[in-house]
């Protein structure tokens, strides 16, 4: 229905997301959203390579403990590493 009124399909989950990657792809998900490799334990190359740009992966960092426990050179840190793995011409480019 989201589809069909075109609008884009947002879904949030953020800890037990890898055994229900295709059952995302399945039901049509554009973006998984809250995508947390630390607490939620989401495995980003794994993620990366099964999902091969069909949803696009909002999160890729832990927030919490990033950007209000970590230092600003951990966020940064995070944030490559989730670019890199996650990024354009990867895993993932939302809207195209």
């Amino acid at each position: 229905m989201v589809h069909q009124a075109g609008a884009r399909f947002s879904y949030i989950m953020t800890k037990g997301i890898m055994p229900l990657l295709e059952d995302f792809v399945d039901i049509g998900i554009d973006t998984l959203w809250g995508v947390d490799p630390v607490q939620g334990e989401a495995d980003l190359p794994r993620l990366a390579q099964e999902l091969q740009g069909r949803i696009c992966i909002w999160g890729g960092m832990n927030a919490v403990m990033m950007l209000g426990e970590g230092t600003p050179e951990d966020a940064e840190k995070a944030v490559d590493e989730a670019m890199q793995i996650l990024g354009r011409g990867r895993a993932s480019y939302c809207f195209r």
